[in-house]
């Protein structure tokens, strides 16, 4: 809501700016949520948060698992924390000690080498925040534009018409954009007409949905998900193999660094934790297992058909 420059009192709303700015959030929102969904933690003490730890890495490009003092054992003591670096790094750029703390800021405490490890979340450890809001920003562009194509379409005519005729001609826009019958009328016949100038302007549906899913494939190879590229075209297996060849490296991209810090955990606190490529197995062996015992519950009769 904005001051009305046209008035002294009221506001008025800005519906276009907002509406771009929803838009950008639903699709900042579902990257991001593809981006958090990636990898699954495995074994995590009950004190620590495997969300909360994606979050982290996905927003900061770095997190911590860490206990408040030196322990031998696994104890109820590690959590996944926001982590700020403390003095210069080490030979290879890795940070030797840093202050863990939680989003409240209540619970924060130092770190180094022997309570804890520092994640990041890839191997060039930048934040991948930045690419979303690109992505984000990509999409919207493109949909707005089909948008203001499919309008054209609906009115492919840009009304000229005096002064007098102006508020007509604005609301009889506003109807035919609201998919209501529209016309202009003028009580007093006084010379004044309105003249219609055709846009010409091309449909260009398949072509912009055709941009919207390549902007789609690459969000997706990008995150190491695997996705086939719109292609008109049947693909050959080796066409398939070699373009998801980079998407593989992408998902190890993110994976490798994340295992490192699980390695170390274990090292150090006698854990078992462990990364892996996330998927939904509890549903694939629900739905195997229910279709075995529905297949022994009913019976396979193979002679009730001759041959």
């Amino acid at each position: 809501m904005v001051k009305n420059p046209f008035k002294h009192k009221g506001l008025m709303y800005w519906e276009s700016m907002d509406y771009n700015n929803q838009m950008f959030f639903m699709f900042q929102n579902q990257i991001m949520a593809l981006a958090m969904n990636r990898y699954r933690w495995l074994n995590l003490p009950k004190t620590c948060n495997a969300r909360w730890l994606e979050w982290l890495l996905l927003t900061h490009g770095c997190a911590t698992i860490a206990a408040p003092k030196k322990v031998k054992a696994l104890e109820t003591t590690l959590y996944t924390l926001e982590c700020v670096q403390q003095g210069e790094p080490d030979a290879y750029s890795n940070p030797k000690r840093w202050l863990a703390k939680g989003c409240t800021g209540k619970l924060r405490f130092m770190n180094n080498k022997t309570t804890g490890v520092w994640i990041w979340d890839n191997m060039t450890r930048y934040p991948v925040m930045q690419r979303v809001n690109i992505w984000a920003r990509e999409l919207v562009d493109v949909v707005r534009t089909k948008q203001v194509n499919r309008f054209h379409q609906k009115l492919p005519y840009i009304l000229s018409c005096s002064n007098k005729q102006k508020t007509q001609a604005v609301n009889f826009i506003k109807q035919v954009a609201g998919y209501e019958m529209a016309v202009i009328t003028n009580e007093a016949f006084d010379g004044i007409e309105a003249k219609a100038l055709d846009t010409r302007v091309p449909y260009l549906g398949e072509q912009l949905t055709i941009e919207e899913r390549n902007i789609w494939s690459e969000i997706y190879a990008s995150l190491g998900i695997k996705n086939l590229t719109y292609k008109t075209e049947r693909m050959v297996q080796d066409e398939i193999d070699t373009q998801q060849a980079p998407t593989d490296l992408m998902a190890l991209d993110g994976l490798q660094p994340r295992r490192e810090a699980a390695e170390r955990l274990n090292d150090m606190f006698g854990t078992n934790i462990q990364v892996i490529w996330n998927q939904d197995n509890y549903s694939q062996n629900f739905n195997f297992t229910n279709n075995i015992q529905e297949q022994v519950k009913g019976g396979i009769d193979y002679g009730s058909e001759s041959v």
